[in-house]
């Protein structure tokens, strides 16, 4: 089974056993694409001009397959989780093994012993060291969650 920390760095688990870091910072924040935004199938296209906004649509591309294949690799067996098409890559799984998915299914549950967990299982912020635009928004919008699970721990330690 793939686990998945997207909080504070990245650390990925297939099992027991920890898989060494991303060689770059574009396949680190390639993957943490995917894993934010898993079970969706994202156009090539897209994830180039995601991350190679000033390049061309065909350098983009080939350095978007460069990172896919470095990913591959770090992977191992695991690869089988991303589905690769022409036009297309999806990294397909359970939502719960990544943290951050597991994180907002423990708040939406709002019982004391979830809210309990899921502060708890913070650990820094999201992919911390990552800059771009979709990353930054969804580092506030989790820490906007963080800090309301907090509020809702502190009022069902107060109302004890």
């Amino acid at each position: 089974m793939l686990t998945i920390r997207l909080f504070g760095s990245i650390k990925i688990f297939h099992g027991d056993k920890f898989l060494p870091p991303f060689p770059t910072q574009r396949s680190r924040e390639l993957f943490a694409y995917f894993a934010t935004y898993p079970n969706t199938p994202h156009t090539r296209v897209t994830l180039a001009s995601l991350l190679w906004p000033d390049k061309t649509e065909g350098k983009a591309r080939a350095s978007l397959n460069t990172e896919l294949w470095r990913i591959r690799q770090v992977l191992g067996e695991a690869d089988a989780h991303l589905d690769l098409t022409r036009d297309t890559v999806a990294f397909n799984i359970p939502a719960g093994q990544v943290d951050i998915h597991r994180f907002h299914e423990l708040i939406q549950t709002g019982d004391a012993a979830s809210i309990k967990e899921a502060v708890e299982m913070v650990d820094g912020n999201f992919f911390e060291g990552c800059y771009s635009d979709w990353c930054l928004i969804e580092r506030e919008r989790l820490a906007d969650e963080y800090r309301s699970a907090l509020q809702t721990r502190l009022q069902h330690h107060e109302a004890r």
